[in-house]
């Protein structure tokens, strides 16, 4: 009897690195740009409660997205 053959763990990598990748995904630059304009600021800073959210959604940082 011969030797077992190793298990092929980390074969879809590739597909992790794909996936996590698009989870993380915030904003692009010029949806941050947006943002940053006086009228839309007040907008992101005075938020309604959103008990899902942590901090009840009240902490926004506008220019970190």
């Amino acid at each position: 009897m011969g030797r077992l053959r190793h298990k092929r763990n980390h074969h879809g990598i590739r597909d992790n690195y794909r996936r996590q990748r698009t989870r993380a995904y915030t904003r692009d630059l010029d949806q941050i740009q947006d943002d940053l304009k006086p009228e839309n600021v007040d907008k992101k800073k005075h938020q309604e409660i959103d008990t899902e959210l942590p901090g009840l959604g009240q902490h926004y940082c506008v220019e970190c997205a």
